[in-house]
């Protein structure tokens, strides 16, 4: 490179003179070397080839490029054409006769600027009447063109490479032949870092390129400006003339870099700048690596990702100049990806997705974008538009998130409507399909009536593989198209004992604990048959009973009472009483939400429940310890036996309880039910006033009436408890209502 750089500057003139015979002969020229520059021996083997109408007449070959003066002789031939070449043209003077017309239609070597570049040689064409007695400089024209880069800013420039693309790859020998070239094909040239040094007259570095017609070859510049990574581009002309130098100046303007270029012979010449404006990103294919379900739009300004696209891919920016990028969403994250080895700027991010939520509205989100040289603002932007589901849950309540809904308790009854939406209509959908997500039952299920697609969530009474796991189903979602969306419905797999009662499931077993948490309730680890129950309290241990009689609750708190032995102020000896009574509000339950005291699913008994298996108009006398006596209820006119067992002595926290009563009953008519018992250890209604033995269970009514069902001594009645709250209740529950029953 550095012998080819010394070479452009070394100018070289030919002077020719046409002599008096008496001197040097008839049709003989006398030609004079003259350099502006000392470039002597630079320019050897100068041919020059004396032509008459077409054909060679004759030619002088190998003339010595030092100054002086050199005859030419046309060995007595009369010539009307002079025509020089000298310097790299690859040529063989001393063998080839060619005619003009064959020295113009030949064509320089193809290089494929890689291994091999274009050489330079140097030609000059002449009529030789046009030569007279003075003497008359021919100048030698280059045959390559001539690319510089030179810096023309204050800002700290640094060079890396450079790219020249639509290059042609060969040219003809001499100018002047309007023939397109045969064959020939463009190429790119890439320069290094190396290529780029500080040179005579601020010149970082330059190419030779031949000339062409239409190409417009395209010159990019991969530069750090003050650190940054830059690509500047300048568009070369569509014409590019032999022996013209097109000056690339990187210039600035504040902190915006531009280039101008100029084009120049190989002395003086106009120019031309171009200057860009400001760059707009776009997305560069060859450099992100997108997954299925991300898709650029064909303008490359805008991102699609589908709703239930969930990961990290690289999206790869088009833009001149290193850019930073941020997204404000909480579900796309963006971060720079370090390492960049097949782009110079780099401008590549790796985006975190999270896949839409159900029922999310397709969103878009703008991932601003600013150069890293400009100023503090991101005024650029690629538009990413996250997709949302065509389907639509109406009406659903849960933890959204991705395609999923989440109860984090039990979950059955209504639980929404399938309908479509960002653009769809449900008429589009053509099936919904239910699929159990384990290995046991769906907990799901369909149903489509009048246009309307409704969700339900099933009860499986007594499913004693309960333990409050996860339970899944799959919902598919299939459209007109073809199209299937798939989410996932998740709930607790809860379940109490239950038994069944005038028509509806009771819980077997009083509440304890938390009255809301299935996992404080007697479960299926500690469930007795509900046959053998009844008689199993007669003579289980103290410790069994007590813990089968549950907790007791006061005012609408749900955390269970228990009795504790203690010392009330002021007396002397120790009793029984709800230890933390005192500590709870007052207050009434029977008029509140239904599900108030009970787990999800579940709810306190209204009228009607009662009204099925007990209300029978009026006080019930209880049978005697031991007996059983029968009688109807008001509501369906079923009959029902009762049983009462009294059992004598119990001891709880060392107090002995000297009778406590439990009940049972028993269909004895449609033998619709099972038999059910009543147990309880008493009731508070003070801070020092308890009535063992008495069991209060609260019914859910509309209205300020507070009814409740109440077991005291050797009656039971059904009615109003009138009062501020004060007593204690036992917490009984059946099933809220639900269409879906699994069996």
């Amino acid at each position: 490179m550095k012998k080819i750089f010394f070479l452009l500057f070394a100018t070289l003139c030919l002077s020719c003179q046409n002599q008096d015979s008496a001197i040097l002969g008839e049709n003989q020229f006398a030609v004079k070397f003259r350099y502006e520059t000392s470039a002597a021996g630079v320019l050897d083997h100068v041919n020059a080839l004396l032509y008459s109408q077409d054909a060679l007449q004759h030619k002088e070959t190998n003339l010595n490029s030092a100054e002086g003066v050199y005859t030419i002789g046309t060995g007595g031939k009369v010539v009307d054409k002079i025509v020089f070449i000298a310097g790299n043209h690859g040529l063989d003077f001393t063998a080839t006769h060619p005619s003009l017309t064959e020295c113009k239609a030949l064509t320089t070597q193809p290089v494929d600027f890689q291994t091999s570049f274009p050489g330079i040689h140097y030609t000059a064409e002449k009529e030789a009447g046009d030569l007279n007695d003075n003497l008359m400089d021919i100048e030698l024209m280059r045959s390559v063109a001539r690319v510089d880069v030179i810096k023309d800013t204050q800002l700290e420039v640094v060079i890396d490479s450079c790219e020249i693309a639509n290059l042609i790859d060969r040219s003809y020998v001499f100018p002047g032949n309007a023939t397109p070239l045969t064959g020939a094909e463009l190429k790119k040239q890439k320069l290094g870092a190396d290529a780029f040094t500080n040179l005579n007259n601020g010149i970082e570095g330059f190419a030779y390129i031949f000339e062409s017609s239409e190409t417009a070859p395209e010159v990019t510049l991969y530069v750090r400006i003050n650190g940054i990574k830059n690509r500047l581009k300048a568009t070369l002309p569509s014409v590019i003339e032999r022996n013209k130098k097109y000056e690339i100046k990187i210039k600035s303007n504040g902190a915006v870099i531009y280039t101008s270029l100029s084009i120049l012979d190989w002395g003086d010449g106009g120019s031309v700048d171009t200057q860009p404006g400001g760059f707009v990103p776009k997305i560069d294919l060859s450099t992100s690596q997108l997954p299925e379900g991300v898709v650029a739009s064909e303008t490359l300004d805008t991102l699609f990702i589908a709703p239930d696209y969930s990961g990290v891919f690289v999206l790869g920016l088009n833009a001149p100049v290193e850019t930073e990028a941020k997204v404000e969403s909480s579900q796309i994250g963006v971060a720079v990806v370090p390492d960049t080895k097949n782009s110079y700027i780099g401008n590549q991010f790796t985006l975190t997705v999270e896949s839409s939520k159900i029922n999310q509205v397709k969103t878009l989100i703008p991932m601003m974008i600013k150069s890293k040289s400009e100023s503090q603002y991101y005024n650029k932007q690629i538009v990413i538009v996250k997709q949302g589901y065509r389907t639509w849950f109406k009406n659903l309540s849960a933890t959204l998130s991705k395609a999923s809904a989440l109860w984090n308790d039990y979950k059955d009854g209504y639980i929404g409507e399938v309908e479509a939406w960002n653009g769809y209509q449900t008429s589009d959908i053509a099936r919904i399909e239910t699929l159990s997500g384990d290995e046991q039952f769906d907990w799901l299920r369909v149903v489509s009536e009048n246009g309307v697609n409704t969700l339900e969530g099933g009860f499986k009474p007594n499913d004693t593989d309960a333990t409050g796991q996860n339970q899944h189903s799959v919902v598919t979602v299939t459209y007109t198209d073809g199209v299937e969306e798939v989410f996932t419905f998740t709930r607790k797999r809860y379940a109490l004992p239950v038994i069944t009662q005038g028509g509806k499931y009771w819980s077997k077993y009083n509440m304890r604990g938390n009255s809301k948490s299935y996992t404080d309730q007697i479960g299926f680890d500690r469930d007795m048959d509900r046959n053998t129950f009844y008689e199993f309290l007669k003579t289980c241990s103290d410790e069994d009973f007590i813990y089968y009689a549950g907790a007791t609750y006061k005012g609408k708190s749900t955390n269970g009472l228990y009795l504790k032995s203690c010392i009330p102020d002021g007396e002397t000896t120790p009793v029984l009483l709800y230890e933390g009574y005192s500590d709870i509000p007052d207050g009434q339950v029977s008029n509140g939400p239904a599900d108030a005291h009970c787990p999800s699913g579940f709810e306190m008994p209204d009228r009607d429940a009662w009204n099925h298996i007990w209300y029978t108009g009026g006080q019930l006398n209880l049978p005697a310890s031991g007996a059983t006596n029968p009688y109807n209820s008001s509501a369906g006119n079923n009959r029902y036996d009762i049983h009462r067992f009294t059992r004598n002595n119990l001891t709880i926290d060392g107090i002995v309880v000297p009778e406590v009563s439990f009940l049972c009953i028993t269909d004895i008519r449609n033998y619709r039910g099972e038999t059910m018992v009543f147990t309880g250890l008493g009731n508070q209604s003070a801070d020092k006033t308890i009535t063992l033995g008495q069991i209060i269970i609260p019914v859910v009514t509309t209205g300020p009436t507070h009814f409740v069902t109440d077991f005291n001594n050797n009656r039971s009645s059904y009615g109003n408890l009138s009062g501020p709250g004060v007593h204690t209740r036992t917490i009984r529950c059946v099933k809220s209502p639900v269409n879906y029953v699994i069996n």
